[in-house]
Formats: structure tokens, C-alpha cells, sequence
């Protein structure tokens, strides 16, 4: 059976379309970052428990960590940094982080801006005499030029029983949401490069 030369060439054409298409899909959902030792510098974050609606606040609250595997590519949502240690002061409860922290972009940059968001949040809180857990993660926008993570929104909620005379007074119980907030600005900045 003879195959014209024409049909060579159309098949052809699509084996190198096909070739092509597949590489350039998978750099859309990737990205890069590139630093090292990193600090994210956290100015007057708050947590508020929906049952209070009173802000715990520091006015420094810094997370200390590592990029992860800098230079290399990742999906969204797998980890750029990973923080282990903590740093607070001028706060109006005691904070102690429990287990490692990530810092993950979510989507594609846009400009020097990708949303991205601290996962994996785990504090021990002691407000007053309530001691409870809080875990969770903390969502908003991080800009690569300024370093800065400016938050938006969180999925924070109390994770145990609350333990504390005060707790029933101020009504605070498992399960409830906390919104956690304020600005954290990386230092230095951690830049983000697309794949």
C-alpha cells in the first residue's frame, strides 16, 4: 500500500504539534523560587477569634526559615519556604508555633504580584489564662518586588478545647474560626520566576 506524501507530512505536523503542546501546558502551573535563608518580618498581625471579635495582636511577629530547593521548579501550592521558628514581641497573648509553617504560591504571577499563602499554621495560644491550639492557613497576595505578603483572608479555627476558666466566659470553644491577619515582609525578598 502506497502513503502519499501529503499524509507523511500531516502526521508529521501533528506528532511535533502534540510535542510541543505538552511542555508548554506544564510551565503554566509551575513556578520558581530563588533565596535562602529567609525572615518574614510580621508587623502588628492580629488573630480574632469569632466568638470575641477582640484581636490578639503583636506588634512583631517574625517567622524564620529556608527556601526549599531554591532555583527548582514546582507546582502551585507546593512549598517555596518553610519556617521553624518564631520571633514575638509587644503581643497581647503568648504565641508559641507548633511543627513547620510553608509559604506557598498559589497561581501565576502577575507583574511582580502572585496570591500565595502562609499553610500549615499551628499556634499554641495562651490569652488570659484560655490556652487553646489554632491551625490552619492564611491567604492574600505577595509581591516579589517590595517582599511583602499583605494577607486577605484565613481558615484559621480552633483545633482543641479551649482550657481556662475564662474560656466559658468569653465563649470560646472547638471548632470556631479565627481571622488572622496583618503584613509580613520577607527578608530578603524571596523571588518568585515563572516556570
Amino acid at each position: 500500500m502506497k502513503i502519499s506524501h501529503g499524509l507523511i507530512t500531516v502526521a508529521a505536523t501533528l506528532v511535533a504539534l502534540v510535542a510541543t503542546a505538552v511542555p508548554a501546558h506544564a510551565t503554566d502551573d509551575t513556578y520558581t523560587p530563588i533565596g535562602t535563608d529567609i525572615t518574614f518580618v510580621g508587623s502588628d498581625i492580629t488573630f480574632t477569634p469569632s466568638a470575641t471579635g477582640q484581636g490578639l495582636t503583636c506588634s512583631q511577629f517574625d517567622l524564620h526559615g529556608q527556601v526549599d530547593d531554591a532555583g527548582v521548579s514546582r507546582g502551585y501550592g507546593h512549598p517555596a519556604v518553610t519556617f521553624g521558628g518564631l520571633t514575638t514581641s509587644g503581643c497581647t497573648s503568648s504565641f508559641q508555633m507548633d511543627g513547620l509553617w510553608s509559604f506557598t504560591v498559589t497561581g501565576a504571577e502577575v507583574g511582580s504580584v502572585s496570591p500565595a499563602q502562609l499553610s500549615d499554621v499551628s499556634l499554641f495560644v495562651d490569652a488570659s489564662g484560655c490556652s487553646f491550639h489554632v491551625a490552619g492557613n492564611i491567604t492574600g497576595d505577595y509581591d516579589d518586588a517590595t517582599g511583602e505578603f499583605a494577607t486577605s483572608s484565613s481558615s484559621l479555627v480552633i483545633t482543641d478545647a479551649p482550657s481556662g476558666f475564662v474560656c466559658g466566659i468569653l465563649g470560646l470553644a472547638q471548632g470556631q474560626s479565627v481571622e488572622g491577619g496583618g503584613s509580613w515582609q520577607s527578608v530578603p525578598p524571596v523571588i518568585i520566576t515563572s516556570p
